[in-house]
């Protein structure tokens, strides 16, 4: 299988956009990267860029999967670290969404530390329609979605736990959802899902 990494960061950056590091921010040059339905090979991570929506077919969800020497922070990083910190200001990350994906890091050791999504993110922003496959062993360093500095505010966050009848929803069970202090939770709910799916689930780290 060929490694797509540059591929698919050469759709993202393609065309004068407005990436970290380089540009504060831009509404003039948007992009929607559009992903058919099949399964994406990653060495490194998908470096998001601003205003950039990326999506993949609803009726058959594509998999980002990472190589076992994967290198990064996360198969798809919102805001890449730079010299001077996160490219992107996150309060200034605007009008971007990643949603139909299944994000597979099971090639990764689990004693490797990945993170599925890199997120630092203030409005207009989303995530929807995300499974993460990843080490569910004990002490496993495999996170799902990291979100740092802030200050953003999720007005609803719904999670469930994904079981073999179960597709297309965001899986947290046995794994972590981290959430600095400075975010806000309005609405947490979860539906199929025991206590002990929520080992590792954290607010206010």
């Amino acid at each position: 299988m060929a490694d797509d990494t540059a591929a698919i960061n050469n759709a993202i950056s393609s065309g004068g956009r407005c990436g970290p590091g380089t540009c504060q921010s831009s509404t003039t040059s948007p992009a929607v990267v559009y992903f058919p339905s099949g399964t994406y090979l990653l060495s490194a991570s998908l470096i998001d860029y601003y205003e950039t929506q990326l999506i993949g077919n609803p009726n058959c969800v594509p998999v980002l999967r990472a190589t076992a020497n994967f290198t990064g922070f996360g198969l798809v990083d919102g805001d890449q670290y730079g010299a001077n910190g996160l490219g992107f200001g996150s309060t200034n990350v605007f009008y971007r969404q990643i949603r139909n994906f299944v994000i597979d890091m099971t090639n990764i050791p689990s004693t490797s530390a990945i993170t599925g999504i890199h997120w630092p993110t203030a409005q207009a922003t989303s995530l929807q329609n995300i499974v993460f496959q990843m080490s569910d062993v004990p002490g496993t360093q495999h996170n799902g979605i990291f979100i740092e500095s802030g200050p953003y505010e999720f007005s609803s966050f719904r999670i469930r736990c994904l079981t073999s009848s179960a597709r297309g929803y965001v899986l947290c069970s046995k794994h972590d959802l981290n959430v600095p202090s400075r975010g806000k939770v309005l609405n947490l709910s979860a539906d199929h899902c025991s206590m002990k799916d929520f080992i590792k689930l954290h607010f206010g780290c």
